[in-house]
């Protein structure tokens, strides 16, 4: 395939983002009667890409992948709409936009998009809303001014007739509604006209196309509203917005601007209609939702259809590789160039995407789902939870997976013969990778925090440190439950390829918070590894039931944990304890070091310049599970009977019963933690 860019220069780049826009409903994807012809004669001018997958399925995310190249984990930005938050939003700001890079780079930059925030980011001219204002702030199809009930009622015809008549007799019948987005024809306008003023500058232009999305108000009239279905409705729009497309190439073409124009077409998702699951509200991740159209067309790249996987993240390496232009270093995305050249067949082995439900009725759950394509088989994983769980950048790991679904998508078109149970090796091998990629992702959003990256890479340091200096079988670990001690846990894992090499011991006083117990059970299964209980005598129980004096019984709590302690270290040999102590928990432990001796034994610290502001930081992140006693309102957990939640402004121990300097001294020598 000969392909030489420098013959014909770029001038200008062009790039359309057809909103819910299914491949399985452009012609060029196999759609007959095509409801597409002007984007069919596109693609047989340039390079289809028949296997192109969105990375999330709602606009914000799958936008902001496009145009950075990262995709929505690395970006730290998974949630779409009103459910951004700040710390979403902040994420974004180092990261340069496709717009800035080329604005950078001499280029006149526009965009005809009303999403605005972080989306205005390097554009000379934004729209914004062109037709009139109203929340931008929301999806479209919020901007009906009918209640949610009828809303619903029209979700009902939709499943079960495939039918919307509520929505549409608005925009049917009423003289002059008001459209939740700028049509095609309004945009390409608004596109003609910038086009014209900058015949002769380099120029790159953004178009977001909205048809697709609900509402669908064409065609009008009786007959339509009556006999159409869902489909023959979004089809409809599909042609109207795709002769806009094909007025636009030839106004190019007309004015003589096509041959150093590089266009590039796509959509942020597909659309759900009555195949699977919640319709027309583009979620799950099956074939109908998360393949997209992607063509790329200038005057230099022969046609040709690609096979090979490529998702949003791609575009943007691709579009600077055409330009000569260098490409920002850590993207997760890949240049297409060696596949339009015919130098390889595949740049990526896998497609990879997610999805979050957004459900308005309490009784409806929210879901998040997982999913990984290699080959022709599909995984996908259904996480439930609670709504602050599933919408972290990194849901809690301890999350409910509600299911598992494993597709041949070659076979199997529709997705409806869930092979989970019959195929268990390949879906096991899915599943690894599923969660090798996330786990990769996520090291990378690492980067952008240096600060909190030191200070992970130094623990790291001093657990791999400790297995260099003494066997595997004569460390343990002593897990509490707590926070700080799972953290330690996660870090190990994290050093250790998921596995834990060392002993896990317990150190149950039997006076723990039932929550406690609990929680080590769910995730010793969850991590796959084993618990070594400990306790105290029988004796010491007795005598500490006896004691009237708080003072003593609270020694003598500590004490127990003590005697536990050395015989664990007598019955398993032990030479080392790793413990999640940290430097600003208690006074008392300070003056600790990384490796501090005992009289029998090594304690080793890899937490210790960590604060509880890390160790919160470092749980968000990773999506650490944890006890949910701290969510109310403990900070530290001992024994239940001299454990409380804390007061507002108290310090992280003040929950904790006091307990005077000398007694602590005493015992940690002893051997308390």
């Amino acid at each position: 395939m000969a392909c030489n860019m420098s013959n014909v220069p770029i001038k200008k780049v062009i790039l359309i983002l057809a909103d819910t826009l299914r491949a399985q409903n452009v012609g060029l994807y196999g759609k007959n009667p095509s409801p597409t012809p002007y984007i069919d004669e596109l693609g047989k001018k340039g390079i289809v890409f028949m296997n192109a997958y969105t990375a999330r399925t709602c606009t914000d995310p799958s936008t902001t992948a496009i145009m950075t190249g990262k995709y929505p984990l690395t970006l730290g930005l998974v949630n779409h709409g009103r459910y951004v938050t700040a710390e979403e939003e902040k994420n974004l700001k180092t990261i340069p936009f496709l717009s800035e890079i080329l604005a950078q780079n001499g280029l006149k930059t526009a965009a005809i998009d009303w999403l605005s925030r972080w989306h205005k980011r390097g554009y000379d001219f934004y729209s914004g809303r062109i037709l009139n204002n109203f929340d931008q702030s929301a999806p479209a199809f919020n901007g009906l001014p009918f209640p949610l009930f009828l809303r619903a009622l029209d979700k009902f015809m939709v499943i079960n007739f495939n039918r919307v008549f509520f929505t549409r007799f608005y925009y049917s019948f009423f003289p002059k509604p008001n459209v939740p987005y700028d049509p095609a024809d309004v945009v390409v306008n608004q596109a003609i006209e910038i086009l014209t003023k900058n015949k002769k500058n380099r120029l790159f232009l953004y178009l977001h196309l909205w048809d697709a999305h609900t509402p669908h108000i064409r065609p009008r009239g009786l007959k339509s509203y009556i006999f159409d279905t869902v489909e023959q409705t979004y089809n409809a729009e599909i042609t109207f917005m795709d002769k806009e497309i094909g007025r636009l190439v030839s106004y190019l073409d007309r004015t003589d601007q096509l041959d150093d124009t590089l266009i590039v077409l796509t959509a942020d998702h597909g659309e759900n209609f009555y195949e699977h699951d919640m319709p027309l509200h583009h979620e799950n991740l099956y074939e109908d939702v998360v393949r997209i159209p992607f063509i790329i067309t200038h005057s230099s790249l022969p046609p040709a259809k690609i096979k090979g996987f490529v998702q949003h993240v791609d575009i943007l390496p691709t579009i600077l590789q055409l330009l000569h232009k260098p490409i920002p270093p850590n993207i997760d995305g890949k240049s297409l160039l060696p596949l339009i050249t015919g130098e390889k067949k595949k740049i990526r082995e896998f497609a990879y995407f997610e999805d979050i439900t957004y459900r308005k009725l309490d009784f409806l759950k929210n879901t998040r789902r997982r999913g990984v394509l290699m080959g022709k088989y599909k995984y996908i994983e259904t996480l439930a939870g609670k709504n602050k769980d599933l919408y972290q950048i990194i849901p809690k790991e301890d999350l409910y997976r509600q299911k598992e679904e494993l597709y041949h998508v070659e076979h199997d078109t529709l997705e409806k013969e869930n092979l989970i149970e019959k195929k268990p090796i390949i879906a096991k091998r899915l599943r690894t990778k599923l969660i090798s990629i996330i786990n990769s992702l996520n090291n990378k959003r690492l980067q952008s925090k240096p600060r909190f990256k030191t200070k992970i890479e130094k623990s790291l340091k001093v657990i791999k440190k400790a297995i260099l200096q003494f066997p595997a079988n004569e460390v343990a670990i002593a897990w509490t439950g707590g926070k700080d001690s799972t953290v330690l846990l996660h870090l190990i894992r994290m050093a250790f390829d998921g596995k834990i090499p060392f002993k896990v011991i317990f150190n149950d006083s039997t006076m723990e918070f039932e929550e406690i117990y609990k929680f080590i059970d769910k995730i010793s299964r969850l991590w796959n590894f084993n618990v070594i209980t400990v306790k105290h005598s029988e004796k010491e129980l007795e005598e500490f039931h006896r004691t009237k004096d708080p003072e003593k019984k609270r020694e003598l709590s500590r004490l127990m944990k003590i005697t536990a302690i050395n015989h664990a270290l007598k019955k398993y040999k032990l030479r080392v304890f790793m413990a999640g102590i940290r430097w600003d928990e208690h006074e008392s432990r300070s003056k600790e070091k990384y490796f501090s001796p005992r009289a029998d034994h090594m304690r080793i610290h890899p937490l210790l310049h960590f604060t509880e502001k890390d160790i919160w930081e470092y749980i968000r992140f990773f999506g650490v599970p944890y006890v949910e006693l701290y969510d109310k309102g403990y900070r530290s957990l001992g024994e239940k009977p001299f454990t409380k939640p804390v007061s507002p402004g108290g310090n992280e121990r003040s929950g904790r019963e006091r307990e005077k300097e000398q007694l602590m001294e005493r015992l940690r020598k002893l051997g308390y933690w």
